[in-house]
C-alpha cells in the first residue's frame, strides 16, 4: 500500500465539496470513499508500527550480541596476555635453573682443582631433609675454613629428620686395617680401617654426633670426649672433654638422635637408659621394664643384660639385651656354657617416656609364651652365643649386633662377631668375624706386641673385643663404625662397609 502524502489529505475537503456540488456522487459515496481512504492509512500505520517494533527487537538483540562478542574478545585477549606472561616466567625460570647448574658445575670444578679431597655427604635416616647446610670451602691444606666451621656449628637440624653435612674425606692410607670374614664363608672378606689414631686407653663406645660433625668417645667414667670429625678430627687439639653425672653408667653402647645421646648403662643386670642432652650436658634416666632371665638355677647369678641401644625410627629406639650367666665370662671355645636356654632379646622403646612398645623377639619363658624368638637360616631357634654383647645399630632393614666370641683361652679374648639380623624376618643371616689378621698401611701382617701403630703391648691376634657400634651414610653408602679394645691396651675405631651382601673374596 502506498501511503497518502500530506498534500492529498489537505486536498480532500475541497474534493468532497466539488463532488457534492457537481452531483457526480452522493453524499454517502463521498463519505464512504473518504472513510475507506482513512482506513487504508490506519492499516498502513499499523503495519508500519509492527515493522518498526520488529526492527527494534532485532536491533536490541543485535546490540546484545555485539556486546557479548566484545566481552568474549576481551576475555580472549586477557587469556593471551596471561599465557604470554606464564611463558615468559617459565622461560626465565628455566634460564635461571640452567645458569645455577652451570654455576654449580663451575664451582665444583674449581673446588676439585683447589683441593685434593672429595666431600662426603653424611646422613642417618631416609626421610625428608629439613635443613640446608652451607657448602664448605676447603683451604689449600684440605681443612675447612674457620668461617665455614662456624656456619656449620650454628646449625641444629631437627632430631627427627635426615640432614646433610659436608666434611673432607679422611686419609686412611696410613692406617692399620683389619680383615673380617663371614662365618658362613671365610673366603668372603672385608677390610675394616682403623680411622681413630687416638691413644686413649679406656674405651666403651663412640656414637657419631652428626649435628656437630663429631664423634663422642665414652669411657666407663663420668666424662666423655667430643672429637671434631673433620680432616684432623682425631687431633687432640680438637677435643672437648666434658664431665657428666650418669650414676654408675658403664656407657656400654650409645647413639645420638639430633642433639640427644641415648646411652645404655651396661652394668651387670642394669636396665637403665640415660638420655643426655649434648647441648646442655644434662642427663635423665629411665629404667626399662625388662624381666630377668633366671636360667636353670635362680641361684646361679643369672640375669638379662641390657647392652645395646640404637635408633629405630623418629619416635622409637631399639634396646638389645641377652640372657647372661656371669660364670660364662670365663668360658672358652673348648668349654662353652652348659645352660642352653639363653636368648637374644630386642625391644622397641618409645623415646618420649621409655615405655616398651613391642618385643620383636625374646625369651618365651620370660617375655611370654607367644613372643617370637630369633631364628637361624634354617628357621630353627637361634640361642645366644657369646660372652658379652657390646653394641647394636639398625640400618637398611638389618640389625647389627657386636658381641664377644667365646674366649680363645682363659686369659685371651676370642675376637669379635657382628651378628647380621634381618629384622623383618627375625633371622640371623650371618656373622662378620674379626679374629686377628691386622695389617700395616703397606699390607704387611702385624706381629703381636707391635706398638708402632698403637696396637699395644697386650695385643695378640683375636685378643680384643668390640666397643659399641654405629653407622653413617656417606655418599649413599652405609658404613659401620665399631670400636675395638682390650683391657685399656687397645683403643681403636674401625670403619667398614655394610651390609655384608657387599662382601667379596
Amino acid at each position: 500500500m502506498k501511503a497518502i502524502v500530506k498534500k492529498e489529505f489537505e486536498k480532500m475537503p475541497a474534493d468532497v465539496k466539488a463532488a457534492l456540488r457537481n452531483g457526480d456522487m452522493t453524499t454517502y459515496d463521498v463519505l464512504k470513499e473518504c472513510a475507506d481512504s482513512i482506513n487504508e492509512q490506519v492499516d498502513y500505520l499499523n503495519e508500519t508500527t509492527e515493522t518498526l517494533a520488529d526492527n527494534e527487537a532485532e536491533r536490541i538483540a543485535a546490540e546484545q550480541a555485539r556486546n557479548t562478542a566484545e566481552q568474549a574478545r576481551n576475555t580472549a585477549e586477557q587469556a593471551r596476555i596471561a599465557a604470554e606472561q606464564a611463558r615468559n616466567t617459565a622461560v626465565a625460570a628455566a634460564i635461571e635453573e640452567v645458569e645455577e647448574a652451570i654455576g654449580s658445575s663451575v664451582e665444583s670444578i674449581a673446588a676439585y682443582k683447589t683441593a685434593s679431597q672429595v666431600d662426603i655427604v653424611l646422613g642417618r635416616r631416609d626421610d625428608v631433609i629439613s635443613e640446608t647446610i652451607p657448602s664448605a670451602t676447603p683451604t689449600a691444606a684440605g681443612v675447612m675454613s674457620a668461617a665455614d666451621k662456624e656456619k656449620l656449628d650454628s646449625l641444629t637440624p631437627s632430631s627427627s629428620a635426615a640432614y646433610k653435612e659436608l666434611i673432607p674425606t679422611q686419609d686412611i692410607t696410613d692406617k692399620v686395617h683389619f680383615i673380617g670374614h663371614l662365618e658362613s664363608d671365610a673366603t668372603k672378606t672385608l677390610r675394616a680401617d682403623d680411622i681413630s689414631g687416638w691413644t686413649y686407653k679406656s674405651y666403651q663406645s663412640s656414637p657419631i654426633w652428626l649435628n656437630r660433625r663429631s664423634i663422642l668417645f665414652f669411657d666407663a667414667s663420668q666424662s666423655y670426649r667430643i672429637l671434631g670429625m673433620d680432616a684432623v678430627w682425631n687431633d687432640a687439639t680438637n677435643e672437648i672433654i666434658r664431665n657428666v653425672t650418669l650414676g654408675s653408667c658403664h656407657c656400654n653402647d650409645a647413639f645420638v638422635d639430633g642433639n640427644v645421646a641415648y646411652i645404655d648403662d651396661g652394668t651387670n643386670g642394669n636396665k637403665d637408659i640415660y638420655k643426655l642432652n649434648l647441648l646442655t650436658n644434662t642427663a635423665t634416666k629411665v629404667t626399662l621394664d625388662i624381666e630377668d632371665w633366671q636360667g636353670e638355677d635362680a641361684t646361679n647369678n643369672t640375669c638379662t643384660q641390657l647392652s645395646g641401644v640404637c635408633d629405630y625410627n623418629e619416635t622409637q629406639y631399639l634396646a638389645v639385651a641377652y640372657d647372661a650367666k656371669q660364670s660364662d665370662e670365663s668360658e672358652t671355645v673348648e668349654n662353652p656354657p652348659t645352660i642352653t636356654d639363653q636368648y637374644l632379646r630386642v625391644y622397641v622403646v618409645n623415646k618420649s617416656d621409655g615405655t616398651i612398645a613391642d618385643t620383636l623377639f625374646g625369651n618365651p619363658d620370660v617375655d611370654g609364651a607367644g613372643v617370637d624368638v630369633l631364628l637361624d637360616t634354617e628357621d630353627n631357634e637361634q640361642l645366644w652365643e657369646g660372652i658379652f654383647l657390646q653394641g647394636a645399630t639398625y640400618v637398611d632393614g638389618y640389625l647389627y649386633v657386636a658381641t664377644n666370641r667365646y674366649r680363645a683361652s682363659a686369659s685371651a679374648d676370642g675376637g669379635i662377631a657382628v651378628w647380621v639380623i634381618d629384622l623383618a624376618r627375625k633371622t640371623l643371616v650371618d656373622k662378620i668375624i674379626f679374629d686377628g689378621d691386622a695389617f700395616d698401611p703397606d699390607g704387611n701382617a702385624l706381629a703381636a706386641n707391635n706398638a708402632t701403630y698403637g696396637i699395644g703391648a697386650r695385643y695378640a691376634p683375636g685378643d680384643f673385643e668390640p666397643e659399641g657400634i654405629d653407622y653413617v651414610r656417606e655418599n649413599g653408602v652405609t658404613y659401620l663404625y665399631m670400636g675395638l679394645g682390650h683391657y685399656a691396651g687397645i683403643t681403636k675405631l674401625l670403619k667398614f662397609q655394610a651390609p655384608v651382601v657387599g662382601l667379596s673374596k
